[in-house]
């Protein structure tokens, strides 16, 4: 069931999820740039994780500081066939969000981890669905997403849900959601059911158990979801 078309009740505050382990920027564990054949090299682990398979963060897209728990001002509706949102909030991108937060002063990738690392964009995304080979595996105890490119080269992507509001998680072990820098327009997001005054929504690569590949979905800009970075 798409994310974003879940039953769940109101919810009056929408955070990123959980802080980042590593302590921020000074305390970031840069991952290393893996080849898969692809325009650009993915990293080989996620923001505020210390290995390939460890979950590391959860965070609000255009969340550089990885820090924000929640905003008042920020309202989530869930019915069984749609999200309403009334967004108020400078956070997350705020009202009017960019197009494109990629290598920006939003991007909590560039931010943490320096050089040349940031948020893949959309079109980035669906090259790696596009090219790669996807199957579900477990490392280390934890339920991952072997993603295997052309060139034999592979990353693992850890199946660790999102995170919808302060405190919880969904979906662990049984899903993945990471975040690209690009927003998703009032249209693209009505057409996954999410419906609101502003456009609250950017895009994400999701999968879930039983897939045989991801896809790009839209989702609430306020939610926790993972970052995997890429370089040139």
């Amino acid at each position: 069931m798409p994310l974003m078309v879940a039953a769940f009740a109101v919810m009056a505050l929408a955070s990123c999820g959980d802080d980042d382990p590593t302590g921020g920027r000074k305390g970031s564990v840069v991952g290393q740039a893996v080849d898969l054949g692809l325009s650009v090299k993915w990293a080989s682990h996620n923001v505020g994780a210390l290995e390939p398979e460890a979950v590391g963060g959860l965070y609000g897209w255009s969340d550089y500081t990885g820090s924000r728990h929640s905003q008042d001002n920020i309202e989530v509706r869930f019915t069984t066939d749609s999200t309403l949102v009334q967004w108020n909030s400078v956070y997350y991108g705020g009202i009017n969000p960019p197009q494109n937060i990629c290598a920006s002063d939003s991007d909590i990738a560039r931010l943490q981890w320096g050089g040349k690392w940031r948020l893949p964009s959309r079109q980035e995304v669906q090259e790696l669905i596009d090219n790669c080979q996807w199957q579900e595996t477990v490392v280390g105890g934890q339920a991952c997403v072997k993603v295997t490119g052309r060139n034999g080269n592979s990353i693992v992507l850890p199946m660790a849900g999102y995170s919808p509001y302060t405190g919880s998680k969904e979906q662990a072990g049984s899903a993945l959601y990471y975040w690209s820098g690009n927003c998703a327009s009032r249209a693209e997001q009505k057409e996954w059911k999410i419906d609101g005054n502003t456009r609250c929504a950017a895009w994400s690569l999701v999968m879930r158990n039983g897939d045989a590949k991801p896809q790009l979905e839209a989702s609430v800009r306020c939610f926790g979801l993972s970052v995997r970075p890429v370089t040139e």
